[in-house]
């Protein structure tokens, strides 16, 4: 019993630590992803706007000229209504580009941020992987303490330590194939995965006080 309360105080404390990081990086890969789903809608809705915008001024450029070219039908105003043409085909290129250059440069600013906290996310998964398994193998450490106790005729229960113990391992592969999800789950999921992986070495701590009790 006297190994139990520094290893569950230890798994406690980086528990809370870990949690409180847990919730930062994908927080912000999905605060990010929204942000680049909502300029993306919003650029083509400008799109649309400025298209809209567009043929109409091309409409009233049209109506315009038909009437000059009604009231002076001379090559004179049919040269002057081309040049007008000419003009609003360029202005109209130019504010389509513009608008293009501006999105693009509005995503590639978004798509950054998103591959910024992309990379942090994977650190700090990594960084959650490597605390659980070091969490797994203190615990695990517990065990063997126990079991070479047993093997040595040094327990003072050895029946009872055993029969404590003999939940332990179908609880350990449990924790280690939770451990091991932890590389694949969605970002998004990566908390909840966490807390799981904590409630199974949890429940192997406290098997481990049990057993301790009989050492």
């Amino acid at each position: 019993m006297k190994h139990s309360l520094t290893p569950r105080l230890v798994i406690l404390a980086a528990s809370i630590a870990g949690l409180i990081a847990c919730n930062t990086a994908p927080k912000q890969v999905e605060n990010n992803q929204q942000d680049l789903t909502e300029q993306q809608h919003k650029a083509a809705e400008k799109r649309t706007e400025l298209r809209r915008d567009q043929e109409q001024e091309r409409a009233e450029l049209r109506n315009d000229t038909r009437k000059d070219l009604q009231q002076h039908p001379t090559a004179q105003e049919a040269e002057k209504v081309d040049r007008k043409q000419a003009d609003l085909d360029r202005k109209q290129a130019e504010e389509r580009a513009d608008l293009n250059q501006k999105q693009a440069d509005k995503q590639a600013e978004l798509h950054k941020d998103l591959d910024e906290s992309k990379r942090d996310a994977n650190e700090e998964r990594a960084d959650i992987v490597r605390d659980e398994r070091e969490k797994l193998q203190r615990l695990e450490k517990r065990a063997e303490e126990l079991r070479a106790k047993v093997e040595r005729g040094k327990a003072d229960e050895p029946a009872q330590v055993n029969a404590a113990l003999s939940s332990y391992p179908a609880q350990r592969r449990t924790a280690e194939r939770d451990i091991d999800a932890l590389n694949t789950v969605k970002a998004a999921n990566l908390n909840r995965a966490k807390e799981r992986v904590e409630k199974e070495l949890s429940k192997l701590d406290d098997t481990l006080d049990r057993a301790e009790k009989h050492d």
